[in-house]
């Protein structure tokens, strides 16, 4: 269950947070090209999108002016933290079980799911 929760939360996440930093970009350039300047570790060199995601998930968009914007990005922020609790609690209760979820268990879903089960 705290899979399907989990899978659910990151793609809202993801999408909030996509829809946040195409808004910065294209309303707020100065903010953005500000971002491109600051020194974050990337992996494809694009610096203006990763330190525009700790921009977000520090909270430092409330300073906009633009109140539409900072309401994306409280709703961006807060569904990556729900995201981040859900996979600690699915930790949690892997650790409490002592146990992994494993994925064969939804081969038994689709036997039951075949017609003529």
């Amino acid at each position: 269950m705290l899979i399907l929760a989990f899978a659910a939360a990151a793609a809202l996440s993801g999408g909030l947070q996509h829809r946040f930093l195409s808004r910065l970009e294209h309303q707020e350039p100065t903010v953005w090209s500000a971002l491109g300047k600051r020194r974050v570790l990337t992996d494809d060199g694009d610096t203006s999108y990763a330190a525009a995601q700790w921009y977000l998930l520090n909270g430092e968009f409330t300073a906009l002016n633009d109140q539409s914007l900072a309401s994306l990005g409280r709703h961006a922020r807060m569904s990556f933290f729900g995201t981040a609790a859900i996979l600690i609690a699915w930790g949690v209760v892997a650790i409490a079980a002592n146990a992994s979820p494993r994925l064969t268990c939804f081969l038994g879903i689709f036997r039951l799911l075949a017609p003529g089960s």
